[in-house]
């Protein structure tokens, strides 16, 4: 699965719907935080293509089917963790993590809650997705990795390759 600005996908469903009438797909999607939408996407290495109805009922598969299949691959694809991790050399505790597979599909592997609770950090857990291809875990009481999350976000926004609600 692929996280997504949600707006952008309700936006292109608008388009398609306005270009093609009732022909156009519908896209089913699960909604995190009312502003990303994850989706099951099929993968050839070059391409990204949302999976959509059309999709769905050519294969005989439930959205669900696809979705599961489709987390199963992104954990399989995910089982050695490719995290870059900052030390706080006064502490020796690592303060910040940063994905470091940039394949379009860190962000999504928040999904993973097996991987994020691996993740030690200092006071509670911060997730921040500042792209498709970031997914940064710090902690709530580290004052260097929550200044790295807001250099990386600010940074996103400069090659407006950002998130929501950013």
């Amino acid at each position: 699965p692929k996280l997504f600005d949600r707006c952008a996908i309700r936006v292109a469903m608008d388009k398609a719907r306005r270009d093609h009438g009732d022909a156009a797909p519908g896209i089913e999607m699960y909604v995190v935080g009312d502003v990303f939408a994850i989706i099951p996407v099929v993968d050839t290495g070059m391409t990204q293509e949302v999976v959509a109805s059309n999709h769905l009922q050519d294969w005989g598969k439930s959205f669900n089917e696809v979705f599961d299949h489709s987390y199963r691959n992104l954990v399989r694809l995910s089982e050695n963790p490719q995290f870059e991790s900052l030390i706080d050399q006064t502490t020796n505790n690592a303060g910040i993590h940063e994905s470091m597979w940039h394949d379009g599909y860190d962000a999504s592997r928040l999904l993973i809650d097996e991987m994020i609770d691996s993740m030690n950090v200092i006071g509670d857990k911060l997730i921040s997705m500042p792209t498709t291809s970031q997914l940064v875990i710090s902690g709530s009481d580290d004052v260097m990795g929550r200044t790295k999350m807001l250099l990386n976000i600010e940074q996103a926004k400069e090659k407006d390759q950002r998130l929501p609600p950013f």
